[in-house]
């Protein structure tokens, strides 16, 4: 399934301007730049949001991580010089939750329409038949 999408170095980036806002077809997960690749083909869209997810897993986690590490300094060595880094620590982590949340409820959401596609056409096959255009001939 990877074989979809494409890798391209940095220089090969291509951007798109839309008013005053510059957008780009890349994204960067962990590391290496990755073409998003042909977004109107519901595979690359799932490849994409699973890469995503994982990615924003491990940045969950190391956000999670660095945390509890500030709290337990902010102990050690007093809070007040560790607050504004656990502020934008906990901010960062909000941030990154949310994103986390949309990607899985997209992919829940797209598995549950397969679902539900997949029932409507046993249903068709066993009423009407199966259509012409997809019988061998």
């Amino acid at each position: 399934m990877q074989g979809s999408i494409s890798r391209r170095p940095a220089s090969a980036m291509s951007t798109s301007t839309h008013g005053s806002q510059s957008r780009t077809s890349m994204a960067t997960v962990n590391g290496p730049s990755l073409l998003l690749g042909d977004l109107s083909d519901p595979v690359v869209v799932i490849e994409v949001l699973s890469a995503y997810q994982t990615a924003l897993r491990m940045q969950l986690s190391k956000l999670q991580e660095d945390t509890e590490r500030c709290q337990s300094y902010g102990r050690t060595y007093g809070s007040k010089t560790w607050k504004s880094a656990l502020s934008h620590l906990k901010g960062k982590t909000a941030e990154t939750g949310n994103q986390l949340k949309e990607v899985e409820f997209q992919l829940d959401l797209f598995q549950s329409h397969v679902r539900t596609g997949a029932d409507l056409c046993r249903r068709l096959s066993k009423t009407i038949g199966v259509p012409a255009s997809m019988q061998p001939h």
